[in-house]
């Protein structure tokens, strides 16, 4: 004969059983009800996964929710608070932000709480000096280096301003050479550099992507690609759109690179830290053409160019706006990114697509920010977004000093806009929720 009283318990624990898991799924739906991901993977014959995603995301579109910490220069009258240009940021382990003033030749380091701590870096050519500044990293070992186009120079110094000694360049063989971008990567660093030669009234430059040690010896080469000029009897023909290796590109703080080579296509390559291809993340997504207005507009600040410089250039537009315009590494893994349709107002700053470590696209978020496409630029760092307002004005300040020469800033679909640029200022907020 059956115990009454276990029978019992039985139903008691049953229902408890119940009861819980229908308490855990009022208070974690997206647990309970997440969407499976619907794409494929796929490995070919090297190894390589390919990740074919559908157009919707698995968790559709969110907020990304920010909180304003506090604000630099705009109209402080502080001294340490007057920017010439800055759109580089960095923030170290402590909360600490470094601002490269690319128009002062200098770093500015501010608090966590948005305090100013001192000054690192000054105009020069000799050690802890740098002069018309491109970018800035961390090295591994906690020093930073700072980046000089042309020509090409990494200068290395402490996060006291005490200068080292530069770190080499691996230019090969070639008339010149420009360091475009540096990122840290792990324990090595990843570098985009141009080398150009002419001959014969022709110009080929050389655009490289590769892995460096920390004394400056080229560990390996994730791609290259190559570009003709013909500048024979003043004139050029600029093929815009033309495959170019690496034409975005971002790295992560495990060695993985995510590389975007074509101009249309969304195909995301990802390699691990020896330089070897591992992934590639595709996406559903259907390109997004220029307007006829815009077309124009662009045709004409080419041929202003080319009137400045002497020269008859003969610009070559594809017809679509290039699918992919950024790539931002997040700490926990996931990959952000940024594409021609992220934005369809103008006067805001629109969403990114999120990939976990997988490359599955997950979700679209969008900062919840005051913001000015027009006007303004952004850098997401750690859990830090900056909104540099007013970024527009002062790239164009910039450009001011080298004679007008220079032709910068957004096609905003906005004749130009006269008068003195309002000061910059730069916006700092936390990722509160989002953004994971």
């Amino acid at each position: 004969m059956k115990n009454p009283h276990r029978s019992m318990d039985f139903a008691v624990r049953a229902f408890l059983l119940l009861a819980l898991a229908f308490t855990l799924q009022a208070v974690s739906p997206g647990l309970a009800q997440a969407a499976p991901w619907k794409g494929q993977e796929k490995k070919d014959a090297d190894g390589v996964i390919h990740v074919m995603n559908p157009a919707v995301p698995v968790e559709g579109e969110v907020d990304l929710s920010l909180e304003k910490l506090f604000s630099l220069g705009g109209e402080s009258e502080d001294d340490e608070q007057i920017f010439g240009l800055v759109q580089h940021i960095l923030l170290d382990e402590d909360g600490n932000s470094y601002l490269l003033d690319q128009q002062l030749n200098e770093i500015r380091v501010f608090d966590a709480e948005g305090d100013f701590l001192r000054t690192i870096g000054r105009e020069g050519e000799g050690p802890g000096e740098f002069r018309n500044p491109q970018t800035f990293f961390f090295l591994p070992d906690g020093r930073i280096g700072v980046t000089q186009m042309m020509p090409a120079r990494i200068a290395v110094l402490d996060r006291e301003g005490e200068g080292g000694d530069d770190l080499p360049v691996p230019t090969g063989d070639g008339g010149f050479a420009m360091v475009r971008k540096v990122m840290s990567a792990g324990d090595h660093l990843v570098m985009q550099l141009t080398v150009g030669s002419f001959s014969e009234g022709k110009m080929r430059n050389t655009n490289r992507l590769i892995a460096i040690d920390t004394k400056g010896n080229q560990v390996a080469l994730y791609g290259e690609s190559h570009r003709d000029f013909d500048v024979a009897q003043g004139q050029m023909v600029i093929s815009m759109g033309d495959e170019e290796f690496a034409r975005v590109w971002t790295a992560d703080g495990n060695g993985r690179v995510y590389v975007v080579n074509d101009y249309t296509g969304y195909r995301i390559e990802v390699y691990g830290p020896e330089g070897k291809l591992e992934r590639v993340i595709e996406r559903e997504y259907e390109p997004l053409a220029f307007t006829k207005e815009e077309d124009a507009r662009r045709r004409k600040r080419w041929e202003e160019q080319g009137d400045q410089r002497g020269l008859e250039i003969k610009p070559d537009f594809p017809e679509f706006k290039a699918d992919i315009s950024n790539l931002i590494a997040r700490p926990n893994g996931e990959l952000w990114v940024r594409t021609s349709r992220s934005s369809a107002d103008r006067h805001e700053l629109g969403s990114f697509d999120v990939f976990d470590g997988q490359g599955h696209f997950v979700r679209v978020v969008r900062p919840a920010v005051d913001y000015d496409a027009l006007h303004d630029g952004y850098v997401i760092t750690g859990d830090r977004f900056y909104r540099l307002k007013e970024l527009n004005g002062a790239l164009k300040a910039w450009a001011a000093g080298f004679g007008g020469g220079i032709r910068i800033g957004v096609d905003n679909g906005e004749d130009e806009e006269e008068g003195e640029p309002e000061p910059l200022e730069i916006i700092v907020y936390r990722i509160v929720s989002g953004g994971r």
